[in-house]
């Protein structure tokens, strides 16, 4: 969580982490209120799986295949209805402290992108 908040650049809540996208796929963190201009974003796709992944899960969603923005804590990710501001979660996350398991490489592996 705390890599998510940091993505934020200046813009740290205490609790959940900003972020908005759109249908060409680009990911940054909020800056304003109401539509970002491009100058005023700060891409941050690519900097952190866990956010890449939530990305591309919102934006499966029917009703946000164009965009928005969506928030990230420690146990949920979730977007707010526009008409009644409530909170609808689309992901829930088990964040740990453990590592993941590093995958194994092969000979066959080694030789395939060789």
């Amino acid at each position: 969580m705390d890599q998510l908040h940091e993505l934020q650049g200046r813009w740290k809540s205490s609790r959940a982490a900003s972020f908005s996208t759109n249908k060409k796929g680009e990911l940054w963190y909020w800056a304003v209120f109401g539509p970002t201009e491009p100058e005023h974003r700060v891409e941050v796709r690519g900097k952190s799986a866990l956010l890449d992944k939530i990305q591309l899960v919102y934006l499966s969603l029917k009703d946000k295949e164009f965009g928005g923005r969506f928030f990230v804590d420690g146990y949920h990710a979730f977007y707010k209805d526009l008409k009644s501001s409530a909170e609808i979660c689309f992901l829930l996350i088990e964040i740990t402290d453990e590592a993941l398991p590093t995958p194994e490489i092969t000979q066959s592996d080694q030789e395939s992108t060789a």
